[in-house]
């Protein structure tokens, strides 16, 4: 009874200086949370995303999960895309531009599946002084496309319409609308008939599917600059399978390799050797 009752005094004692040790170590957290916020906050302020990328990386490397979901948090709409979850995907454009330019790659920039127009936006910052080509339906996927899609096995459960855009909508998100270029219609049918001269030092292919994702990397590899890039989204979704295969089967006939990087969906990037 003793040994209790000096056990109970004890803890009675010492409870006080050990919930004043456990507010003393949030606190300090909570300021340097706060803090980390501000220093984001004064860093990107107003900025393009150009410039957010050049200034940000270095905080974002050190406290990443902080900041991404505290910007997340505190501005969906100007923060929500890159720092929810595209933000290696956003990051390793930001890099790709800085190569492109620093080399001095000729050439226009486009995107295969520009959607509502969120990575599109970001091209359209980074490259600011080129020719943005945006090839899409506008209408969500084919049904063709798509009951080839399932016959094939590429598709995996319900598949996403896409259809919740226009390109009104596309275009009022970019900063340098003159730059943009809008190719309407179905891949590669859309530019069977198009006479389109340009050389191409970047393009993105998001088009989630077997058949644009394939024809794409064929027409925009022969037009593609020497040291240009090419980003090939949704490489590891399970949902779409076709993209994976398609670009094994592209790599294997071209002999060109290509090297996936860990965003959201799993994206690979190819660059072209030669001339």
């Amino acid at each position: 009874m003793k040994i209790k009752s000096f056990l109970k005094r004890t803890v009675k004692a010492l409870l006080p200086y050990g919930i004043l040790k456990i507010y003393k170590h949030f606190k300090r957290q909570q300021l340097s949370n706060g803090s980390k916020v501000v220093n984001l906050q004064n860093i990107l302020g107003k900025k393009s995303f150009q410039e957010q990328s050049k200034l940000s990386n270095d905080f974002l490397a050190r406290n990443n999960m902080v900041a991404c979901r505290t910007m997340y948090a505190l501005d969906k709409e100007k923060y929500g895309y890159i720092f929810k979850n595209e933000y290696i995907r956003a990051s390793s454009l930001a890099l790709i531009s800085k190569e492109i330019y620093d080399k001095n790659i000729a050439g226009s920039v486009a995107e295969l599946g520009v959607f509502r127009g969120d990575f599109a936006k970001l091209i359209n910052e980074v490259f600011f002084d080129r020719r943005l080509f945006l090839f899409d339906t506008f209408e969500g996927f084919d049904l063709k496309e798509l009951e080839m899609e399932i016959k094939n096995g590429y598709l995996k459960g319900k598949e996403d319409n896409f259809s919740d855009t226009n390109v009104e909508l596309v275009l009022n998100k970019m900063k340098y609308k003159e730059n943009c270029i809008v190719k309407k219609g179905l891949f590669p049918t859309s530019v069977i008939n198009e006479d389109i001269n340009d050389r191409f030092a970047f393009v993105s292919l998001d088009a989630d599917l077997f058949e644009p994702i394939y024809a794409g990397l064929h027409y925009f590899y022969e037009k593609l600059s020497k040291g240009g890039y090419i980003m090939v989204h949704d490489y590891t979704i399970n949902r779409y399978t076709g993209v994976k295969t398609a670009v094994r089967k592209f790599s294997e006939e071209k002999g060109v390799g290509y090297v996936p990087i860990c965003d959201s969906a799993g994206s690979v990037i190819i660059t072209k050797m030669e001339g």
